[in-house]
């Protein structure tokens, strides 16, 4: 039987209600006591009726970060007083300064809504920033958004009022603004830790006669994030340089670099005036003779300040440039430690699918789970190419395992297919994941019936985390939250049939970067220009062969000569967004050429180029055969040979160019000499002349030529030789011996250098 209800008690249960809500808003959430630190935590005082509470922690802008979990009822408030509390604390790590603190009682409708301020600590001073108007602190009212205090004001309180209600902050004074800062013959690298949200950071540089050598504003890091990361490709400044960082109104200091000195037996470093004892590090570089003066720096390296000169450093004692130290050299005042701590949220990886292939889409590592032993890897390209690997897994890979660094040099795209096949199993992965996000919206295409998990962070803030699944044709879509420009959202798509998980990351209101200007696989020499495609207001970093630091601008100059031969992997990033890919390095020329010189007859087929070679694979092979036929190019290949049929006698030079595929040319010459029939002479010579006449020849030749005579004894003895062009094969040779019996030798030497039958004739002389 259904229940009709009565449109009269509606209405008056509506007015109730009405009547009722500022009573409940009222009620609950008195006041709370907060301490923001790194997870914050605190107590609420409430009313009677109230049983539980609920808590966020928001951006400014109300994208919401975090959440506060209660604890057990407390018999006595937060102040000490009469009446109940609830406490309660963030399981997260989310360095709540500068975020809006939110909390109600399920009591009441309104929340309790406050801005945390922020604290940083200087010296002695302690900067306030992001107070509320109204505030009170240890109650002195204020009445602007910032305040300095002595850094060791007892029992710190920030009383901030929300209506009747009040939010009492604790906050977290041990914080204070560092940098480090290091540099050396090729750039200058600054780190800043711990800046204030919200303000932006100026950094500048100058050498040590206190020349401005650079200056950059950092943008405001956004409440809750990370430290601000290290900027590279400032230019160098040497010993007595010095960094200056300034925020204003939080800090502004200055660190400069102490100096080296070299000697016979060793070196010293200085450092500079103020600087106490205490933890840091000094990197001696020595600069010694270099043929390469993009690379100064010689093979020695340490991190001692003092000692005795390396044994490989022997040779460098006239270092080329002069000694310099870098490091963090702390100023007096400074307590600065080098450890940091950083909170590790839940895998990205789907734990569920398990023994599989891992695979970072953004990176390229491979790794798999659940093999040990002897492997091969097969990596089935989309395009059709095969690539294979083989290693030994010992339960698992890393970076540096066998599959995990590089094991194939070449770019793993979507559509791809990895099997692994080892003692006791075989895992066979697809690799086909593609995302990119729009206002929260994640959207892609993955293996069809795939989980896939979808996550965003900011620094420590977690942003928000959605778990779908890619439908009949691996299409998805996952909404977060609102996300700040440049958060942190990990794509990981676990396929059930396969046990693998693939994973990527894209950075929050950027489109994905994108390496142009080279091709993957691209063969390459000399210097080839990359570009950033990436947004407007990325600050892209390259990196080259993994190498740390990185190149901050949006064009790269690579010069491969600094390379050796082989695969060379190249990365961009832009925040944790980044794409990748592989150039061959050649900078070898091919090997072979056009072979052998050879003697062959009109018609007969000549051979060249059969031993011509590179590694990266020949692009052309052609030859100009010097007989007027047209030059020959074809495409290149280890086997490569051409072929040539000369019409007629002759000597010919031919030229062979072999290219490879990175640009790089070997030219060689062969000689060809065509070699016609052997020629004929004909007609006779007198059998007798006087002494001093002239023996006059009537014999020609079957072909051009030259015509060499000879006059011997007849013991073998030549006493007269004499060569003369075959147009005058019959001009006189005059005999200027003595007189006797002699052999008059005739032979022809054709231009092609054939040679001809020998005829002799007796002569006398008389």
């Amino acid at each position: 039987m259904s229940r009709r209800r009565n449109p009269r008690l509606a209405m008056l249960a509506t007015a109730l209600g009405t009547l009722a809500i500022p009573a409940i808003a009222n009620a609950g959430v008195t006041a709370v006591t907060l301490q923001p630190s790194y997870s914050p935590f605190g107590c609420a005082d409430v009313s009677p009726a109230t049983t539980s509470i609920t808590g966020t922690l928001s951006l400014p802008n109300g994208t919401r970060v975090g959440t506060v979990t209660p604890l057990p009822v407390a018999a006595t408030a937060c102040a000490g007083g009469p009446g109940r509390s609830i406490r309660f604390d963030s399981r997260m790590s989310t360095g709540a300064e500068g975020l809006v603190f939110g909390i109600r009682g399920d009591d009441e409708t309104a929340p309790l809504e406050a801005l945390i301020p922020v604290a940083r600590a200087e010296g002695t001073t302690l900067h306030l920033r992001e107070l509320t108007p109204g505030s009170t602190v240890n109650a002195t009212p204020v009445t602007g958004t910032t305040l300095d205090i002595p850094l060791a004001t007892p029992n710190l309180a920030i009383a901030i009022p929300v209506g009747a209600r009040t939010v009492t902050v604790r906050p977290y004074t041990s914080r204070r603004v560092y940098f480090y800062a290091s540099t050396d013959p090729r750039r200058t690298s600054v780190q800043i830790n711990d800046p204030a949200p919200g303000v932006p950071i100026l950094v500048e540089g100058r050498d040590a006669s206190g020349a401005l050598r650079f200056t950059r504003l950092l943008p405001a890091e956004t409440p809750g994030a990370d430290d601000l990361p290290s900027f590279f490709d400032y230019p160098p400044l040497g010993p007595g340089g010095s960094v200056r960082v300034e925020q204003p109104g939080v800090v502004d200091r200055t660190r400069t670099f102490g100096s080296a000195e070299f000697t016979a037996d060793g070196f010293r470093v200085t450092l500079p005036p103020g600087a106490e004892r205490g933890r840091y590090s000094v990197r001696l570089a020595l600069h010694g003779p270099s043929t390469d003066p993009a690379s100064p720096l010689g093979p020695c390296d340490t991190l001692a300040p003092t000692g005795a000169l390396p044994t490989d450093c022997a040779p460098l004692t006239t270092p080329r440039l002069a000694v310099q130290a870098s490091g963090l050299l702390p100023v007096a005042g400074d307590r600065v430690s080098t450890d940091a701590s950083y909170p590790v949220g839940d895998s990205m990886a789907i734990t569920a699918i398990r023994p599989g292939i891992a695979f970072d889409e953004g990176s390229g590592y491979l790794e798999p789970s659940g093999l040990s032993g002897p492997f091969t890897a097969t990596l089935a390209l989309a395009g059709g190419r095969s690539l294979q690997h083989r290693g030994v897994l010992t339960g698992g890979e890393s970076e540096t395992g066998p599959l995990g660094r590089d094991a194939f040099p070449v770019r793993v795209r979507p559509g791809s297919r990895l099997e692994i096949r080892g003692e006791a199993a075989t895992l066979s992965a697809p690799i086909d994941l593609t995302a990119s996000e729009t206002a929260g919206r994640v959207s892609g295409r993955t293996t069809p019936g795939a989980r896939v998990r979808v996550s965003a962070e900011l620094g420590r803030l977690n942003l928000g985390e959605v778990t779908v699944t890619a439908g009949a044709d691996g299409a998805f879509a996952a909404q977060l939250p609102p996300l700040p420009r440049g958060s942190r959202i990990t794509v990981a798509s676990g396929d059930p049939a396969t046990g693998s998980v693939t994973t990527l990351q894209l950075a929050a209101g950027h489109r994905p970067v994108r390496i142009t200007g080279a091709a993957d696989g691209q063969a390459v020499r000399g210097t080839v220009n990359l570009t950033a495609d990436v947004d407007t207001d990325a600050d892209p970093e390259w990196r080259v062969d993994h190498g740390w630091p990185g190149t901050r601008t949006r064009a790269l100059g690579l010069d491969t000569a600094r390379y050796a031969d082989g695969p060379l992997r190249v990365e961009l990033r832009d925040g944790p967004a980044q794409d990748y890919l592989y150039l061959l390095v050649d900078n070898t020329p091919p090997a072979g050429g056009a072979g052998e010189d050879q003697r062959i007859r009109p018609g007969q087929q000549a051979v060249f180029v059969t031993g011509a070679r590179d590694d990266g694979g020949l692009a052309t092979v052609s030859a100009r055969f010097g007989d007027g036929a047209p030059a020959v190019q074809v495409a290149g290949g280890a086997a490569t040979a051409l072929r040539h049929r000369f019409a007629k006698a002759g000597r010919y030079t031919v030229r062979v160019t072999l290219t490879d595929r990175a640009g790089n040319v070997t030219q060689d010459t062969a000689r060809v000499t065509v070699t016609g029939a052997a020629p004929a002479l004909r007609g006779r010579v007198p059998a007798s002349v006087a002494r001093r006449a002239a023996v006059r020849f009537t014999a020609r030749s079957t072909a051009a030529g030259r015509l060499r005579v000879q006059l011997m004894t007849v013991t073998g003895r030549t006493v007269r030789t004499r060569t003369t062009g075959g147009a005058a094969a019959g001009r006189p040779i005059r005999v200027s011996v003595p007189t006797g019996r002699y052999l008059l030798v005739r032979q022809f030497i054709g231009d092609a250098g054939e040679v001809g039958a020998v005829m002799a004739s007796p002569l006398t002389i008389r």
